[in-house]
């Protein structure tokens, strides 16, 4: 055998034992790579967020990610779930609504919620006047619920039963029955805190 040839043999049997190499490692399980996610690790579960209108108001709702605004009119119902890593709520939205007092005017309310991996499922609704935020934020239990009562419109926040994917939550919005009870809620607002209301 020439040199030439024994250069080309040894040559083709390298390029084999590599090419081996790759698909015997190719057949195998893939192994493991960290996740990047570690907030999320210990909470599978996203969070989902229904709002009902049981009010005589028109309404329309705004869901982060989304730039449309749905109509949400009397008797409707608007849901919308996440999964968000970081700190950041799963689900935001801003929820419009007409009081049938002062037609073409629209006032404006905040809502997030988050089931975050280091404490209770957690949800807020507010509307602003001046500085601060008033409504309700907090840690939530199932079928815990708070309540508040402004002008125009009371809001009901629950935690309802959990789904495979979701922790979940429904917000009720009514015509406003009786004098405001207004928590002051600024501080929860600015973000997601596991101490109750």
């Amino acid at each position: 055998m020439s040199t030439r040839t024994r250069s080309a043999v040894i040559a083709l049997a390298l390029a084999a034992l590599v090419l081996s190499g790759c698909a015997s490692g190719a057949a195998g399980p893939a192994p493991a790579s960290p996740s990047t996610d570690s907030e999320r690790e210990a909470s599978l579960r996203g969070t989902e967020v229904c709002v009902q209108n049981n009010s005589a108001m028109n309404m329309r709702i705004t869901w982060l990610g989304f730039a449309t605004p749905k109509a949400l009119p009397p008797a409707g119902r608007e849901c919308h779930s996440g999964y968000v890593s970081g700190g950041k709520p799963d689900v935001q939205a801003t929820i419009e609504y007409e009081p049938v007092s002062s037609s073409n005017t629209w006032l404006t309310m905040g809502l997030w919620a988050t089931n975050p991996w280091s404490a209770r499922p957690q949800a807020a609704t507010w509307f602003a006047k001046g500085e601060k935020k008033y409504g309700m934020c907090g840690g939530f239990d199932v079928e815990e619920m708070y309540s508040f009562t402004a002008d125009d419109i009371s809001a009901q926040l629950t935690r309802i039963a959990d789904t495979a994917d979701n922790k979940k939550f429904v917000l009720n919005l009514t015509d406003s029955e009786g004098r405001a009870d207004l928590p002051d809620v600024t501080e929860c607002v600015k973000e997601p805190s596991p101490d109750p209301l």
